[in-house]
Formats: C-alpha cells, structure tokens, sequence
C-alpha cells in the first residue's frame, strides 16, 4: 500500500511516517508540507492512501482533497485534524474524505485501523502473486 502524508508540522509528519513506514506493507512514497505541494506530489506519486491534515499552508485539506479525488483511481483519504472532531467531520464526510480521525486522541486508532489494513492488503497482494502461473 504506497502511502503519501501532507501534514505542515514537520515533528509529527516526520513521527507519523516512522511509524506507519514500519509497519508491513506500508510504503512511504512522499510527504508535503503546504497545499500546492501536497496536490503535485499526491498526482506524481500516484499514492494508494493520503493522510492529510485539515491545516496547512496555502489552503485546507480540502483543497488537496477535491484535487486528489478527482483522479482515476482515486486514493483512499485520511483528513487529520486537531480540536474538536465534530468541527470538521461532516465537512470532511461531505468532500470525499473516506476516514476522520483528531490527531491527538485518535492517533492510535488510525495506526490500528492501517496496521490491520495493510495485513490484509498484503495477505491479498501474497495469495494473488502465488496463484499467477498456477494452472
């Protein structure tokens, strides 16, 4: 699963990708800091999964967000906010986020949620590249 993180906060950027880039079947392939480089990255890169921060320079995450939707195939989208959930949320919902999570108290549960994701995507990937070739 090819993973690219857009978040302004270059601590938490660079702690998230440490953590999800050990985790099994997840690839790292490029982080942003600001709007305009998070949209050219996410296109380049052509990302399974993009975590994104509601905040960031030059715009929002949904700026990024109704950019990288409009791809074919689109990613699957994270947004991350800090503050109140609610706040965002149906926003979020509303512009073709795919999850929600508020990065200081649900932190953990995103990781569990991608941890078990990956188990599955790479137990997928194995199984389909097993049975290539076989009669």
């Amino acid at each position: 699963m090819k993973l690219f993180v857009a978040d302004d906060n270059v601590e938490f950027r660079n702690r998230l990708t440490a953590i999800l880039g050990g985790i099994a079947g997840i690839d790292v392939i490029g982080v942003a800091g600001d709007v305009k480089e998070a949209i050219k990255g996410i296109r380049r890169s052509k990302p399974d999964l993009v975590i994104l921060d509601f905040r960031m320079p030059g715009g929002t995450g949904l700026d990024v967000l109704a950019a990288v939707k409009q791809s074919n195939p689109a990613p699957t989208v994270i947004m991350l906010t800090v503050g109140t959930r609610s706040e965002y949320q149906a926003i979020c919902f509303a512009a073709g986020a795919d999850r929600f999570y508020e990065k200081s108290s649900e932190l953990q549960a995103m990781v569990s949620m991608l941890t078990k994701l990956a188990a599955k995507s790479t137990t997928h990937h194995r199984i389909h590249h097993s049975s290539q070739g076989q009669p």
